[in-house]
């Protein structure tokens, strides 16, 4: 609501719409961010009517994971046409408001129970939901 980060996969400043229809994609983990604890460099994901976050510079705004920038590294199976437009973006951002934080997934962390490689996203965001943000003002 406050343009922090925003949906950016319809591609419109790439000029193409992202089609990946149940493709596995590349992501990248920022090692040592609370939400990517025990998660290798490279994260996969499953990819369908998902979305990229276009993210503000910010303080506020943490990236744990993120589309690689080179459009021939993103796809790892499947399908996958206007890639351009979410090379280099966001797959989830972790955002500090107020004296909370959002975690917003691009993609199903837990997709029909059978994504078994991103549910840790899922727990971490629920064990370190308490946790401030290392960026969040101190009262």
């Amino acid at each position: 609501r406050d343009g922090r980060a925003r949906d950016d996969s319809t591609g419109a400043s790439a000029g193409a719409n992202v089609v990946a229809p149940g493709s596995i994609l590349r992501t990248i983990s920022a090692q040592g961010h609370r939400l990517t604890m025990g998660m290798p460099d490279t994260v996969p994901v499953y990819f369908t009517n998902s979305t990229a976050f276009e993210v503000a510079q910010d303080a506020r705004v943490e990236v744990p994971l993120r589309y690689p920038t080179d459009t021939t590294s993103i796809l790892m199976s499947g399908y996958l046409a206007g890639g351009e437009a979410i090379a280099g973006k966001a797959a989830a951002v972790d955002i500090t408001v107020g004296a909370g934080r959002v975690v917003m997934f691009g993609f199903r962390p837990q997709y029909r129970g059978q994504s078994w490689g991103t549910f840790k996203l899922v727990y971490n965001a629920i064990l370190t939901s308490g946790e401030r943000s290392a960026a969040a003002p101190i009262p």
